[in-house]
């Protein structure tokens, strides 16, 4: 009986082995010393951009419970870190907190990510990737939130604040934000915009920017109607989220003709356009409007973006974590060049967010001759 309980042993450790070279065998860089990418919640078109992040590792993409357990027990004495896209687990009642003794990280697109939408497939130049929440869930800490808490910023060298200072002009000069789509330069061909009006931002509602923020208000109904009850004499303007114009069916579209007076923004106006002719800006958590402090306007949050709480916004919240006051130069420094993470896309080659920043207005300017 103990010789058939041993060989039964042997037989299983043989089988796990053998099972877990199985996994590893197209691998083909895979050294000892790697860390193995346990991926969750990634579709089928962000694999190529994620295997080129994690170049140097072997990426799995496991979006079952049972499956991820397999894994991690077959890959029980390797370097394991599990890599979650925003919150793909719990949408998917993945539940990982059998795996707190792995590392496990949040990603999402960064704040400068690409010429053109996520939705239509266009691959991210930029990442964020968190290990304690994500940056835009405003309910619980994050990297990006205990970073800027604990970075002191009177350390800055001059070369850091030079850096900071050339981003924020480039930024400024050419337009540049999240998805940096070509648009024309004016909001209406008949008419001159004297800067004096509210530009409302427009989310799309279900986003988890918007679901896991604790707000005021949380749809984009409200936030307008919210505008128009604080500025009565005023021009409002809305600009619709990309992705509700794409796809109506998603939570966010909102019918502007049902509110008089109200100017849609078109399309064909990029965000950067729409804000530079704006006199403030109107947002629960977009990051259009931490783009619209950069071009130095007053932004009014309903939410918990990254970018309020720190002295610049005008906040219907309170936030009792963020225990600082930060010059725009300073917040910028610290969530574009410290936190956010820059990469080609196909190479995985790691960039610094000037390179982006330049491949990004080449592009632009090609596009545009």
């Amino acid at each position: 009986m103990r010789f058939l309980l041993k060989s039964l042993n042997n037989i299983r450790s043989i089988l796990k082995k053998s099972l877990s070279l199985l996994v590893l065998r197209h691998f083909y860089n895979y050294q000892p010393n790697n860390v193995i990418i346990i991926a969750i919640g990634f579709s089928a078109w962000k694999k190529k951009f994620v295997r080129s992040y994690f170049k140097d590792s072997p990426v799995i993409f496991a979006n079952h419970y049972i499956l991820i357990r397999v894994v991690a027990k077959l890959l029980l004495n390797y370097k394991l870190k599990i890599v979650v896209w925003s919150f793909k687990d719990q949408d998917n009642n993945i539940d990982l907190s059998a795996f707190d003794n792995l590392s496990i990280w949040r990603m999402e697109d960064g704040f400068i990510r690409s010429v053109g939408l996520g939705v239509d497939h266009v691959m991210p130049w930029s990442l964020c990737i968190d290990s304690k929440g994500a940056h835009f869930d405003g309910s619980t800490p994050s990297d990006l939130e205990d970073l800027i808490n604990k970075f002191d910023c009177t350390k800055l060298s001059s070369e850091q604040k030079q850096d900071a200072s050339r981003l924020l002009s480039k930024l400024q000069d050419f337009g540049i934000c999240k998805y940096n789509i070509i648009a024309q330069p004016h909001y209406y061909s008949n008419r001159e915009v004297d800067g004096t009006g509210i530009l409302v931002l427009g989310q799309v509602e279900n986003d988890q920017s918007i679901l896991r923020n604790p707000s005021v208000i949380s749809t984009n109904a409200e936030l307008l109607e919210r505008a128009i009850a604080d500025h009565p004499d005023t021009e409002i303007y809305f600009k619709q989220h990309p992705d509700c114009l794409s796809n109506r069916g998603r939570p966010g579209y909102v019918d502007v003709n049902a509110y008089s007076g109200v100017k849609e923004v078109p399309i064909s106006v990029s965000i950067a356009n729409a804000i530079c002719n704006a006199n403030e800006v109107y947002t629960i958590s977009s990051l259009g409007g931490f783009e619209a402090l950069l071009k130095g306007k007053r932004v009014t949050t309903f939410g918990a973006p990254f970018y309020a709480g720190w002295g610049l916004t005008n906040d219907q919240m309170n936030f009792s974590r963020r225990m600082k006051t930060l010059t725009i130069e300073e917040l910028l420094y610290i969530a574009y060049v410290e936190y956010a993470t820059y990469f080609n896309p196909i190479s995985g080659d790691r960039l610094t967010v000037h390179q982006v920043v330049d491949i990004i207005i080449e592009h632009q300017q090609n596009q545009i001759n």
